[in-house]
């Protein structure tokens, strides 16, 4: 299927998508400042800054049975696969979103 566009159209989606680009550009950017800013292997105090969250919320969730840990390193936790997790369950941490 060919989808044709006048030069005036055309013009305006190239803007758009020139917009679109740079946001996801920035968003990345301000991402990887924010997270990768710290270790690989985080410690509870790394969570609390990172999600601007107290000592007592990280405590109940790094006690979950499905929050990622790091096996062999006692109260570290994966800095990627929380991010991850925390992205998944903003319910369980983020005022009014879900109990």
């Amino acid at each position: 299927m060919e989808v044709r566009l006048a030069n005036e159209d055309r013009n305006i989606l190239s803007e758009l998508l020139t917009q679109v680009a740079e946001r996801a550009y920035i968003r990345g950017v301000e991402d990887a400042k924010k997270y990768y800013q710290y270790p690989e292997a985080l410690k509870s105090t790394d969570i609390e800054k990172m999600y601007q969250i107290k000592s007592a919320k990280v405590s109940d969730l790094v006690r979950r049975e499905d929050f990622p840990k790091i096996e062999l390193i006692r109260a570290r936790y994966p800095r990627d696969e929380v991010i991850e997790f925390m992205k998944n369950n903003k319910h369980l941490y983020v005022k009014g979103k879900g109990k």
